[in-house]
């Protein structure tokens, strides 16, 4: 509470404190409308940070290349049984509904050693650069880049001219 205070006095800005879920953490790209479908889902894998450094996708791992999070996170296509890439995937279109993201999103969730998946974010508007997580998991789904991009753009099209996609 009292980092969160800080923030509010330092930013002028409300701010949040959310709990920490521990787990393995999976990025789920959603494509489409009527219905939307999920692509394979992309592992964090935070097996190269030292002790200590939180397990997190944070601003420094994601873009900043000198720093040790960056260098200390990669991802992958997650390799997984059939069942739980399913709970995943359907988790994800779940959350992706819930929020009314249209075209396309990433759903980002976190799997406890329990089972438990819990959605840590719904983005609207995700990277889509080509070594972007959602391309890699566009293409793990046999969809090339091209393709995605093309795709992404029908979408939009369609619900624009007031066609189910």
């Amino acid at each position: 509470m009292k980092q969160v205070a800080s923030i509010r006095t330092e930013l002028n800005d409300s701010a949040i404190a959310e709990e920490f879920i521990e787990g393995r953490e999976f990025l789920v790209g959603v494509l489409g409308n009527s219905p939307p479908r999920a692509l394979p889902p992309i592992e964090v894998d935070f097996g190269g940070l030292p002790e200590g450094v939180p397990k997190v996708l944070d601003s420094k791992a994601k873009w900043e290349e000198r720093s040790v999070e960056y260098k200390g996170t990669k991802t992958v296509v997650a390799t997984l049984p059939d069942e739980l890439r399913a709970r995943l995937q359907k988790v994800a279109v779940d959350a992706y509904r819930a929020v009314r993201v249209r075209d396309y999103g990433r759903v980002d969730l976190r799997l406890t050693d329990t089972g438990e998946i819990y959605v840590l974010e719904a983005n609207a508007s995700c990277y889509l650069e080509r070594g972007s997580e959602f391309a890699m998991a566009a293409v793990a789904g046999g969809l090339d880049y091209p393709r995605l991009i093309e795709r992404i753009v029908n979408l939009a099209m369609e619900r624009y001219n007031g066609k189910r996609s």
